[in-house]
Protein backbone atom coordinates (compact mmCIF):
# COMPACT_ATOMS: atom_id res chain seq x y z
CA UNK A 1 0.00 0.00 0.00
CA UNK A 2 1.54 3.07 -0.60
CA UNK A 3 0.49 6.40 0.46
CA UNK A 4 1.40 10.01 -0.86
CA UNK A 5 2.88 12.74 0.91
CA UNK A 6 -0.30 14.92 0.65
CA UNK A 7 -2.50 11.88 2.25
CA UNK A 8 0.11 11.57 4.62
CA UNK A 9 -0.49 15.85 5.72
CA UNK A 10 -4.22 15.31 6.06
CA UNK A 11 -3.87 12.09 8.18
CA UNK A 12 -1.42 14.25 10.61
CA UNK A 13 -3.83 16.94 10.81
CA UNK A 14 -6.89 14.62 11.15
CA UNK A 15 -5.10 13.43 14.33
CA UNK A 16 -4.33 17.14 15.82
CA UNK A 17 -8.03 17.55 15.48
CA UNK A 18 -8.75 14.83 17.58
CA UNK A 19 -9.61 11.86 15.64
CA UNK A 20 -9.66 8.69 17.77
CA UNK A 21 -8.10 5.30 16.49
CA UNK A 22 -8.26 1.96 18.35
CA UNK A 23 -5.93 0.25 16.03
CA UNK A 24 -7.27 -2.90 14.59
CA UNK A 25 -5.53 -5.90 12.35
CA UNK A 26 -4.49 -4.34 9.07
CA UNK A 27 -4.72 -0.59 9.98
CA UNK A 28 -1.77 1.27 8.27
CA UNK A 29 -0.17 4.04 9.84
CA UNK A 30 2.99 5.92 10.38
CA UNK A 31 5.72 6.64 13.10
CA UNK A 32 6.64 10.40 12.52
CA UNK A 33 9.55 9.40 15.00
CA UNK A 34 11.16 6.98 12.45
CA UNK A 35 11.36 9.16 9.38
CA UNK A 36 7.11 8.74 8.54
CA UNK A 37 7.88 4.94 8.14
CA UNK A 38 5.04 3.50 7.12
CA UNK A 39 4.13 0.87 8.96
CA UNK A 40 1.27 -2.28 9.05
CA UNK A 41 1.13 -4.43 11.94
CA UNK A 42 -0.74 -7.31 10.62
CA UNK A 43 2.04 -7.77 7.32
CA UNK A 44 4.81 -5.87 8.16
CA UNK A 45 7.75 -8.52 8.39
CA UNK A 46 6.39 -9.48 4.83
CA UNK A 47 6.60 -6.08 3.67
CA UNK A 48 9.53 -4.29 5.44
CA UNK A 49 13.34 -5.81 6.06
CA UNK A 50 14.38 -4.04 9.09
CA UNK A 51 15.46 -4.07 12.62
CA UNK A 52 11.92 -4.46 14.02
CA UNK A 53 10.84 -7.37 15.93
CA UNK A 54 7.07 -7.26 13.83
CA UNK A 55 5.01 -8.54 17.38
CA UNK A 56 6.85 -6.00 19.51
CA UNK A 57 6.14 -3.23 16.86
CA UNK A 58 2.09 -4.42 16.84
CA UNK A 59 2.53 -4.52 20.58
CA UNK A 60 3.75 -0.91 20.42
CA UNK A 61 1.02 0.23 18.50
CA UNK A 62 -1.59 -1.56 19.92
CA UNK A 63 -0.60 -0.16 23.82
CA UNK A 64 0.07 3.48 22.36
CA UNK A 65 -1.53 4.32 19.19
CA UNK A 66 -1.19 7.88 20.30
CA UNK A 67 2.56 7.67 18.88
CA UNK A 68 1.53 6.51 15.95
CA UNK A 69 -0.16 8.42 12.98
CA UNK A 70 -3.65 6.43 11.18
CA UNK A 71 -3.89 6.66 7.65
CA UNK A 72 -7.61 5.15 6.98
CA UNK A 73 -8.51 3.12 4.29
CA UNK A 74 -11.46 4.17 1.75
CA UNK A 75 -14.16 2.05 3.46
CA UNK A 76 -12.42 3.13 7.37
CA UNK A 77 -13.31 6.83 5.72
CA UNK A 78 -16.60 5.85 4.99
CA UNK A 79 -17.17 4.48 8.58
CA UNK A 80 -15.62 7.68 10.29
CA UNK A 81 -18.16 10.13 8.13
CA UNK A 82 -21.16 7.88 8.76
CA UNK A 83 -19.82 8.51 13.01
CA UNK A 84 -20.66 11.99 11.89
CA UNK A 85 -24.40 11.80 10.39
CA UNK A 86 -22.37 11.88 6.88
CA UNK A 87 -23.18 9.88 3.64
CA UNK A 88 -21.56 9.48 -0.09
CA UNK A 89 -23.65 11.31 -2.17
CA UNK A 90 -21.02 11.41 -4.90
CA UNK A 91 -17.50 10.05 -5.53
CA UNK A 92 -16.23 10.61 -9.10
CA UNK A 93 -13.17 9.62 -10.46
CA UNK A 94 -13.69 11.09 -13.80
CA UNK A 95 -10.36 12.71 -15.64
CA UNK A 96 -11.79 15.97 -15.48
CA UNK A 97 -8.54 17.81 -14.13
CA UNK A 98 -7.30 14.80 -13.11
CA UNK A 99 -8.77 15.08 -9.55
CA UNK A 100 -11.39 12.76 -7.59
CA UNK A 101 -15.04 13.94 -5.97
CA UNK A 102 -15.84 13.56 -2.84
CA UNK A 103 -19.36 14.86 -1.40
CA UNK A 104 -20.86 14.10 1.60
CA UNK A 105 -24.22 14.77 2.99
CA UNK A 106 -24.89 15.38 6.19
CA UNK A 107 -28.21 13.53 6.77
CA UNK A 108 -29.58 15.69 9.49
CA UNK A 109 -28.26 19.43 8.80
CA UNK A 110 -29.15 18.67 5.25
CA UNK A 111 -25.45 20.70 4.36
CA UNK A 112 -23.04 19.05 2.26
CA UNK A 113 -18.59 19.08 2.31
CA UNK A 114 -17.32 18.44 -1.00
CA UNK A 115 -13.72 18.42 -1.89
CA UNK A 116 -11.05 17.46 -4.89
CA UNK A 117 -7.96 15.27 -4.39
CA UNK A 118 -5.92 14.24 -6.49
CA UNK A 119 -6.33 10.63 -5.21
CA UNK A 120 -9.46 9.23 -3.50
CA UNK A 121 -8.23 9.37 0.15
CA UNK A 122 -6.79 12.93 -0.06
CA UNK A 123 -10.47 14.07 -0.96
CA UNK A 124 -12.03 11.84 1.33
CA UNK A 125 -9.62 13.13 3.99
CA UNK A 126 -10.11 16.75 3.67
CA UNK A 127 -13.66 15.98 3.73
CA UNK A 128 -13.05 14.27 7.52
CA UNK A 129 -10.75 17.56 8.12
CA UNK A 130 -14.08 19.44 7.58
CA UNK A 131 -16.25 17.64 9.58
CA UNK A 132 -13.71 17.55 12.48
CA UNK A 133 -13.39 21.17 12.04
CA UNK A 134 -16.84 21.46 12.21
CA UNK A 135 -17.43 19.20 15.37
CA UNK A 136 -14.94 21.21 17.65
CA UNK A 137 -16.78 24.80 16.86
Amino acid sequence: MKFTNKEIEYAIEMKELGLDWSPKNGDWCIDPYTDKKLLNPTIFYNQYENDYNPAYLSNRIIEHPDRFIWLPLWHQCREIAEQYGYEIRLFDNSPRDGLVQVSLKNKEKKEAIVYYGETDLSAFYQCIIQILEKEKK
